[in-house]
């Protein structure tokens, strides 16, 4: 699993919970932590630069595990 989240956001320790429960269970989890963004910020994409890397991590993660395995 991936997660993107904000550091300075109220739902920060929510992303911190799920990464330790997804590991917990077994699962691999990348946690991409971000600073003074708004929530969701990844739907800015073409208006944040930061929107935009995070794409492109969430894209190259994607390409890293198609179809169940690391390529």
């Amino acid at each position: 699993a991936l997660i993107l989240a904000c550091r300075d956001e109220i739902l920060a320790d929510d992303a911190t919970a799920m990464a330790e429960t997804l590991t917990a269970a077994g699962g691999e989890v990348t946690v991409g932590w971000a600073r003074r963004l708004p929530h969701a910020w990844p739907v800015f994409a073409g208006l944040l630069p930061e929107a935009d890397r995070s794409l492109a991590e969430a894209g190259a993660f994607l390409r890293g595990h198609r179809n169940g395995r690391l390529s």
